[in-house]
């Protein structure tokens, strides 16, 4: 079976500069190639920037509650008393520097961009920003109205393994040590024993022989639990896993004639070769939690998938008359023959809008509208999505926290009328969408991170940002997502004039 070209690319740039995701290969649309040419030509300012790429808390909120917790600004049972004045006065100290951090992290560029597109969102981030609560930190699973991020697939195989343990052992807790076995206590995941094996030998460098005896030695596991604890050693030591086998399937891949394909890899090769292929296609995606378990504000079936929209995938910046019919009928519609005829069970689209809000829409969005790839489902036949954060916009439903989808006709109304601006609105084409279950799993296993953060990370505009919506964000939660971040973005030889924000 032979692989494809891109792929070649990827095993052929791995095998010269080591592991990076790059830019280049991503294809993160889905949509025909006629379509593609239509949207081509009619948006010459159509935005192909990769760099991307709430509302004021109310008393009582339990959202400023929960981040007023996760900053630590709540005394433990320990800290009333005698103690509890020492405490405070170091909990006072931590909370300014963290709002210097904070402060010092957003781009100046970044708040400058937000300012100029919605006043009110760059005060409320700001304000947000200067709290003594951070109101970005992650979550333990997804909720409607928070955001995923797509980790990096380091991330992932040592998240995945380390997580998975430790619910093994909180399991153990629970349920006594005597119902439990071995196996139980084993991970599928190899790349995990792999990436400890690897911190090991960045530890202890010695000969085969004395790795297999120090491996169990009491010691030397608690050296290497250490270690771990440091993001930079156990992340090294996962890419260094991921590195590697990209090398032997690349030397493996390439036959004599310098074809590509994989009969020679192992099952074991071809699953690690997905996986990162899949990893390469959904590079640092951004999304917004629209659906989940049943709740949320855009439709889904009653077996109650997750649905998220990607954030910083721009499509184009500036709506034509052929993304205009995308964005409000759905590319069904779209063909070279507008007179053909309709599916019988596709009737009712044609009815949703008529030609004068065709033109009314075209005349509110066509200058300064913005859409984006929200994912690959749905793009053939349900209509696009918009959110803003106008909170009395007719026909809009409130997702969370200032957040709503929907409200299209009068959206157009008040930028036609300057209530609004064009650039408060976002539109999206496409979703992605997961069966029931799927987007907890994928997030206990690493490969999405969850976060509770302001709604300006869902609303504000992802074009041409200085620092990417992606980084800034998991700068702002800090700890090991944070360090990531700081890592992946001094790959990004685009970035090089702003890396130095994140550190």
């Amino acid at each position: 079976m032979r692989l494809s070209s891109a792929l070649f690319v990827i095993l052929a740039s791995t095998m010269v500069g080591g592991f990076h995701i790059s830019t280049t290969t991503i294809n993160h649309r889905k949509f025909g190639r006629s379509q593609q040419t239509a949207l081509r030509s009619e948006n010459d300012d159509s935005a192909r920037s990769e760099n991307d790429d709430s509302a004021p808390p109310k008393v009582g909120d339990w959202r400023s509650f929960r981040s007023k917790m996760m900053a630590g600004g709540l005394p433990t049972t320990e800290e009333v008393g005698t103690g509890a004045a020492t405490a405070s006065t170091d909990s006072a100290t931590a909370s300014t520097s963290n709002k210097e951090y904070r402060l010092k992290h957003v781009a100046s560029a970044n708040m400058e961009q937000l300012k100029s597109q919605s006043p009110e969102l760059h005060s409320e981030l700001e304000a947000r920003l200067k709290g003594e609560g951070n109101p970005v930190f992650v979550l333990g699973e997804p909720e409607v109205g928070g955001l995923v991020a797509r980790m990096p697939l380091p991330y992932e195989i040592w998240v995945g393994g380390r997580e998975f343990l430790n619910r093994k052992k909180r399991s153990k807790l629970l349920k006594g040590l005597s119902q439990t076995t071995a196996n139980d206590d084993k991970h599928s995941d190899p790349l995990y024993y792999k990436a400890v094996g690897r911190v090991e030998n960045m530890l202890f460098p010695s000969s085969d022989a004395e790795k297999k005896k120090s491996s169990t030695d009491a010691e030397t596991q608690s050296i290497v639990a250490s270690a771990v604890k440091t993001t930079a050693v156990w992340y090294k030591a996962s890419e260094t896993v991921v590195n590697d086998l990209l090398n032997e399937i690349a030397i493996k891949a390439i036959d004599k004639d310098g074809a590509v394909n994989d009969a020679s890899l192992s099952s074991e090769e071809r699953d690690f070769l997905n996986r990162y292929i899949k990893c390469n296609s959904e590079w640092e995606e951004l999304g917004l939690v629209v659906s989940h378990g049943g709740v949320g504000a855009v439709k889904c079936s009653d077996k109650g998938e997750s649905i998220v929209l990607n954030l910083n995938r721009p499509l184009a910046s500036g709506i034509s008359e052929t993304l205009a019919k995308l964005i409000l009928k759905g590319s069904y519609l779209v063909s070279s023959d507008e007179d053909k005829p309709m599916d019988t069970d596709n009737d009712y689209l044609e009815n949703l809008y008529d030609r004068d809000f065709f033109d009314k829409f075209s005349k509110a969005f066509s200058k300064n509208g913005v859409c984006y790839v929200g994912g690959d489902d749905e793009q053939g036949l349900s209509p696009g999505i918009m959110l803003s954060g106008v909170q009395d916009l007719k026909g809009g439903v409130e997702l969370a926290n200032g957040i709503y989808v929907g409200g299209v006709e009068d959206a157009v109304e008040r930028v036609l009328s300057g209530q609004n601006k064009a650039t408060d609105f976002r539109f999206f084409i496409g979703r992605k969408t997961f069966v029931p279950g799927f987007l907890e799993a994928y997030c206990v296993g690493g490969t999405y991170q969850p976060f509770s953060a302001p709604r300006a990370f869902a609303l504000k505009q992802c074009i041409g940002l200085p620092m990417p919506l992606y980084h800034e964000l998991l700068g702002l939660a800090g700890g090991e997502v944070k360090d990531v971040s700081g890592i992946e973005i001094v790959k990004r030889k685009d970035l090089e004039d702003e890396a130095g924000n994140i550190n």
